[in-house]
Formats: C-alpha cells, sequence, structure tokens
C-alpha cells in the first residue's frame, strides 16, 4: 500500500469530512474543565464525523473515558457492505490519546 492508497482509506474521497487529524485535543482544551461536556461532544462529534467521513456505516461501539489528560477510545464499526456474498469489513480502536 503507497501513501496516496492509505490518504484515501484514512481521510476518505468524496465524501463531507476528511478525517485528517483528531478532533479531541481541541475539544479538551475547550472544555476540559468540564469532564462530562467534554465527553458528550466528544462522542457525538466523532460519531458524526466517522458518518460523514464514510469511514464506517455502523457504529457498534464507542466508548470514551477520560483518564486525567488522556481519552481512552474503544470502538468498533463497520465499513459499509460492498460484495453481497461477503461481510463488510470491521475496524476495531482500543488505544489511548494524549490530549495536551
Amino acid at each position: 500500500m503507497n501513501e496516496a492508497m492509505r490518504e484515501v482509506l484514512v481521510a476518505g474521497q468524496g465524501t463531507l469530512h476528511q478525517v485528517k487529524r483528531s478532533f479531541f485535543p481541541e475539544l479538551y482544551a475547550y472544555y476540559g474543565s468540564n469532564p462530562k461536556r467534554f465527553l458528550e461532544a466528544a462522542w457525538i462529534n466523532a460519531v458524526m464525523i466517522l458518518k460523514t467521513s464514510a469511514c464506517v456505516a455502523d457504529v457498534e461501539n464507542l466508548t470514551l473515558k477520560l483518564l486525567g489528560n488522556q481519552l481512552k477510545v474503544d470502538f468498533r464499526g463497520l465499513r459499509e457492505k460492498c460484495c453481497s456474498n461477503r461481510p463488510p469489513y470491521e475496524i476495531e480502536v482500543n488505544r489511548t490519546l494524549l490530549l495536551v
């Protein structure tokens, strides 16, 4: 896989949004003093961007948990089904992101 193909797979092509970077640190800078508000805004924004970027067709699970200045992300989603004889590709991410 070359860099151009990777860019299309990650950022999307011909979609409403292209994913270029994480928006979590910016939201944390704005809502960090109110963890509940931050988690709500982060969850809603994550689902919106995942769907409008065509990264996934279905969000199976998205759990966000603050651990100090880190965000634990547990995500599972399904890409759009492209072939009738194969199940849709599943994406799973379990990571911790530094917010500052």
